[in-house]
């Protein structure tokens, strides 16, 4: 018996040691080896300024372009939703560059508490773990290839378009950016900006699908521990076991204090963006039922 709990020991322990870095965490590591590839997040070099720099140009003259070009009410509400979602994602970029250093410390911590739960003898907490860890790698992955998809599908639009078309409407002053070759050139940057684009909005949404999932595997083994408390037990066993669960239950609180000071202001500027383009899809309705009611 006691050379099968020794065999338990060293298994766990070797488990755990795997986990040094955030990659060895599988609720992290899809979503932060994008990140950190384009340096938005733990590494700092030249990529980091590729991720929102020319996203800050682009969305300069896509506003350009809605304040100065006369399009129909169809192609100003597709411009619209594209100003801004190039617009969050610019946003998401900075923030996570400006607060890396937070960014770093939440995720270390993350790391930390995700070693300390798969260290744990119980069976039952350790199925739990790896089953959310399982369930946020799922839809990571769902996310990216629906995003790709998406991106790709913007890509598309120029060459089933009639006329010469950009896939984020652009107004380039003392540029006409609809002659060769500056049209072939603007195109193809904004292929290369759509793509990328896509590979730094959904990791970051990925990230904190991460955070959010890894706070509720940490209350359901909370949920777990308080079941398995039993009175047939010596009280100081059962005090030692509530203390425990307080303890976790506390590095919880404090986890999701982290989360919601990284999370708060660009949740609220999402909320504000989608309710604006949901507003304007609304306005557009009524305005065709206007114009149909007239025309009839």
């Amino acid at each position: 018996m006691k050379f099968l709990t020794e065999r338990k020991t060293n298994k766990i322990t070797k488990y755990s040691a795997k986990i040094k870095r955030l990659e060895d965490v599988p609720m992290l590591w899809f979503n932060v080896r994008i990140l950190k590839f384009w340096s938005v997040l733990i590494d700092n070099n030249w990529r980091q300024y590729f991720s929102y720099i020319p996203f800050f140009f682009l969305n300069i003259f896509q506003i350009l372009d809605l304040y100065y070009t006369e399009k129909e009410i169809n192609d100003k509400i597709h411009d619209t939703y594209m100003t801004m979602i190039i617009f969050n994602t610019f946003l998401r970029a900075i923030v996570m560059v400006t607060n890396r250093r937070k960014f770093s410390e939440s995720l270390e911590y993350m790391k930390d508490l995700y070693a300390e739960l798969i260290m744990e003898y119980d069976f039952e907490i350790r199925q739990i773990i790896r089953k959310y860890s399982d369930m946020v790698l799922k839809v990571s992955k769902i996310n990216l290839t629906m995003g790709i998809l998406t991106g790709v599908g913007f890509s598309m639009f120029p060459i089933m378009a009639e006329e010469r078309e950009f896939i984020f409407g652009i107004y380039v002053p003392y540029l006409d950016e609809y002659q060769t070759p500056w049209y072939e050139i603007l195109l193809a940057v904004q292929n290369v900006l759509n793509l990328s684009g896509m590979c730094t909005f959904i990791p970051f949404a990925g990230m904190f699908v991460s955070f959010l999932v890894f706070a509720m595997a940490i209350s359901k083994v909370l949920q777990y521990k308080l079941s398995k408390l039993s009175t047939e037990i010596s009280s100081k066993l059962v005090e030692a076991q509530i203390i425990e669960c307080i303890k976790l239950h506390l590095k919880l609180i404090s986890f999701i204090d982290k989360v919601n000071e990284l999370c708060s202001v660009i949740s609220l500027v999402d909320c504000i963006l989608f309710v604006v383009i949901l507003c304007i899809m609304l306005l557009s309705f009524i305005l065709v039922k206007t114009v149909i009611q007239n025309v009839s």
